[in-house]
C-alpha cells in the first residue's frame, strides 16, 4: 500500500538532493586546493604521516606513504601553513595565495633535529607558470584591490587587458550585456533588465577576483565577452575588522563652484569565529554619499555583504551569502548645456496640454513657453478660475467637427486637386471636402458620432485636453506649493495631485524665484537588489 505522505516525502528529498549538488556546485566553483609533498630537506625522502595545517582554519591533511598532501575547499586568500612532524623541525611558510579553482603547490623541506629547535619560517612565491591553468586569466587579491585607486569592481577589472570600461565595462570588442558577473558562485545578472551588473559589490567584501576573458571551463554557461569572479571574504578563527573613509574634500563639507560635487564613502568589514573550527560570519558594508551645489545633486548608495560558514565535517562545509544594495539617485546636473529656465517655469509642472507647442518659435523644446507659442485659448486657462476641460458637455467624448480635410494647394488655386497631398483624416482613401463628425472617447479611440455637430478639439491634436491641478502653477509670478502650511507634511486637502508626496517649486528652498540649469530637476527614483 503507497504512503499517502509519499509525495510530500519525495519533494523533501528532491529539495535535499538539490540543495546538495547547489552547494557542491557553488564550492566547486570559488574554493581552491592546496597541494604538495613533505620531504626530508637533506635525503629528500618522503615524511609520511606528516600534518600539514592551515592556521587560524580547521583545515589540513597528513602526508601520505610518498608524502603528498591535498587540500580540497579552501577559500581563496592569503594563508600562513605550517608543516610538523616529530623528529623534524617544523616548517612555516607565509603568504601562501589560494586561487578560487586552480591549485596551489608548496612543498615542504624538513630539516632533522634531535634537539628542539626554532621553526623555520618561508616567504611562498608565486609561480611563474600556473600548472593547471588553462584559461586567459587575471587574478586580483584583496591586497591588491585596496591598494589600487579605484572604488568599484568595474574600474579594478578595467585594468585588465583588452577590457574596455566606457559605457559599460566590456572585454575584447564584445558587448557589456556579454560580460557575465559571479559572486559566491551565483551569477548576479538582473533578469528583469538583462544587465549583467546591476548592483554594488564592496570592495572590502571581496578576498578574490579572477577576471577570465578566453578559454572558459565547462563550468560557466551564456558567457561571451568575459566572465569576472568574485568570492566573498570568509571568516576565520580570529577576529579581524576593517575600516576605511575617503573623502573629495575632508576639510568642509560645502561644495564649491570650482568643485561641484563632494563624495563621502565609509566602509566597514568584521568576520570571526562564532563557534571556533565549526561556524564562521563576515560582515561588509559600504555608504556613498555625493552632493553638489544643487538640492538635486544627490547620490546615495548603501551595499551590504555577508557570509555564514558552518563545517558539518571534514569534507562538507554549508555556506549562506548575500548581497543587498540600495541606490538613491536625483542627478542632473551636466557641464554641457547651460540654458536657465526660472522656478516659477519648472518644466516638471507644465500644462501637458501645451507642451506640443514647445519648439514653435525656439529651436528646442526648452521647457519655455515663449510669446505666440501657445493659443491665446489655453494660455487663458492658466488664469481661469476651477480646472478647464475641452469636454465642453461634460460627456467625456471629444466631439470632432471637420469640416474639411486639410490638404496641400500645390499649385495655389484654393481647391483640392487629384494629386495633392492630404489628410485622410476618416481613413476611406478619399478626399473629404464635405463636413463630417469624427468623435473619440477619452483613451483617443473612434466611436459612433452623436451628431451633435459640435468641435471641441480647439488645438487640433485629437485628444481631449483636461487642465491638471497644478497646471495653474506654470508662469502664474508666484513660488506654488502644496505644503501651504509649512509644516513639511501632507495634510488633508493638500495632495492635490494626488501623488502622495509635497509638489513645490521652491527647488533651492531660498523663498524666492529663482532661476537653475534647466537638466538640474530630475525625477527621483530608487534601485534596490538583493541576492
Amino acid at each position: 500500500m503507497r504512503n499517502k505522505n509519499q509525495p510530500g516525502v519525495d519533494l523533501f528529498l528532491k529539495t535535499i538532493i538539490s540543495l546538495f549538488f547547489i552547494v557542491e556546485f557553488a564550492l566547486a566553483i570559488d574554493t581552491g586546493k592546496l597541494a604538495g609533498r613533505v620531504l626530508d630537506k637533506e635525503t629528500g625522502d618522503p615524511l609520511a604521516g606528516a600534518n600539514v595545517m592551515i592556521l587560524e582554519t580547521y583545515m589540513g591533511s597528513a602526508a601520505d606513504v610518498d608524502g603528498g598532501y591535498l587540500i580540497l575547499n579552501i577559500p581563496p586568500g592569503k594563508y600562513k601553513v605550517r608543516a610538523e612532524v616529530i623528529g623534524y623541525s617544523a616548517m612555516n611558510v607565509v603568504d601562501v595565495l589560494i586561487t578560487g579553482d586552480l591549485t596551489t603547490t608548496i612543498d615542504f623541506p624538513l630539516a632533522s633535529t634531535v634537539l628542539e629547535s626554532d621553526e623555520v619560517v618561508v616567504l611562498a612565491e608565486r609561480p611563474l607558470v600556473q600548472a593547471d591553468q588553462t584559461s586567459s586569466r587575471r587574478t586580483i587579491t584583496s591586497d591588491e584591490l585596496l591598494n589600487m585607486p579605484v572604488t568599484s569592481i568595474e574600474s579594478a577589472v578595467a585594468y585588465t587587458a583588452g577590457a574596455v570600461n566606457s559605457g559599460g565595462l566590456h572585454f575584447r570588442g564584445g558587448r557589456t550585456s556579454e560580460v557575465i558577473y559571479i559572486l559566491d558562485g551565483i551569477p548576479i545578472k538582473d533578469p528583469w533588465t538583462g544587465n549583467s551588473n546591476d548592483t554594488n559589490v564592496p570592495l572590502l567584501s571581496i578576498s578574490e577576483a579572477n577576471v577570465i576573458t578566453s578559454g572558459f571551463g565547462a563550468e560557466y554557461g551564456d558567457a561571451q565577452s568575459g566572465i569576472i569572479e568574485l568570492t566573498s571574504k570568509e571568516g576565520r578563527n580570529t577576529f579581524s575588522g576593517n575600516v576605511r573613509i575617503n573623502s573629495s574634500n575632508p576639510l568642509s563639507g560645502e561644495p564649491t563652484f570650482e568643485s561641484p560635487y563632494e563624495s563621502n564613502t565609509v566602509e566597514f568589514a568584521l568576520s570571526g569565529p562564532i563557534l571556533k573550527d565549526k561556524f564562521h560570519f563576515s560582515i561588509i558594508g559600504e555608504q556613498q554619499n555625493k552632493s553638489g551645489r544643487f538640492r538635486n545633486q544627490r547620490n546615495e548608495m548603501l551595499s551590504y555583504t555577508g557570509r555564514l560558514s558552518y563545517k558539518i565535517n571534514d569534507k562538507l562545509k554549508l555556506s549562506f551569502s548575500g548581497l543587498y544594495t540600495k541606490t538613491d539617485l536625483d542627478d542632473g546636473f551636466t557641464y554641457s548645456y547651460s540654458h536657465m529656465i526660472s522656478e516659477d517655469l519648472h518644466t516638471g509642472f507644465m500644462p501637458s496640454y501645451v507642451k506640443g507647442f514647445d519648439d514653435l518659435i525656439s529651436p528646442i523644446s526648452d521647457g519655455i513657453i515663449q510669446d505666440g507659442e501657445v493659443p491665446s485659448f489655453y494660455t487663458d486657462w492658466w488664469t481661469t478660475a476651477g480646472l478647464q476641460t475641452e469636454d465642453a458637455d461634460g460627456d467625456g467624448i471629444l466631439d470632432l467637427y471637420i469640416e474639411y480635410e486639410p490638404f496641400a494647394d500645390w499649385n495655389e488655386n484654393g481647391q483640392y486637386d487629384e494629386g495633392e497631398w492630404y489628410n485622410d483624416i476618416n481613413g476611406n482613401g478619399v478626399y473629404d471636402n464635405s463636413p463630417y463628425e469624427q468623435d473619440r472617447d477619452a483613451t483617443g479611440q473612434l466611436i459612433d458620432p452623436d451628431g451633435d455637430g459640435a468641435n471641441e478639439d480647439y488645438n487640433n491634436n485629437f485628444v481631449l485636453d483636461t487642465e491638471g491641478a497644478l497646471d495653474s502653477w506654470y508662469g502664474n509670478g508666484i513660488l506654488d506649493t502644496e505644503d501651504t502650511n509649512g509644516n513639511g507634511v501632507l495634510d488633508a486637502g493638500e495632495d492635490l495631485n494626488g501623488n502622495g508626496i509635497i509638489d513645490a517649486e521652491d527647488v533651492d528652498q531660498d523663498g524666492k524665484i529663482t532661476e537653475f540649469n534647466m537638466f538640474e530637476r530630475r525625477p527621483l527614483w530608487q534601485d534596490e537588489s538583493h541576492m
